[in-house]
């Protein structure tokens, strides 16, 4: 009986496993729409590289990484890395939330920024 409840117990840990959501990439295109109706679109690469556009004109570039849910990044115009905590919501957006970002201007163009997801990621 005891054998019974462990077996039962560890089949549906197991399986409860098997149907977790896959981690989430950032890998694509997003696009967020400021209040002041500009359109910021950011291109993240496969390879750790990013641009971001500001209603077509380049607004900055720079590397990233993710480990989990967190981001870290750093850009042309603050060469320090920030750290965001990443919340996706399905696979088409995606909320950054500052962790540590000691570049003032970074940090409140991007704490609490939603994006839109317009380009699948690759596999």
């Amino acid at each position: 009986m005891k054998n019974g409840f462990l077996f039962s117990l560890v089949l549906l840990l197991g399986s409860s496993l098997a149907f977790r959501n896959a981690p989430r990439s950032l890998v694509g295109r997003w696009q967020q729409r400021w209040a002041n109706g500009a359109i910021l679109l950011a291109n993240f690469r496969p390879d750790g590289s990013y641009e971001a556009f500001v209603d077509g004109k380049a607004f900055v570039r720079g590397r990233y990484a993710v480990r989990q849910d967190t981001l870290a990044l750093n850009d042309t115009g603050c060469r320090m890395y920030g750290h965001y905590q990443l919340t996706f919501f399905a696979e088409d957006s995606v909320r950054f939330t500052a962790i540590q970002d000691s570049c003032e201007q970074r940090r409140r163009g991007t704490n609490q920024s939603v994006f839109g997801r317009l380009t699948p990621a690759k596999p």
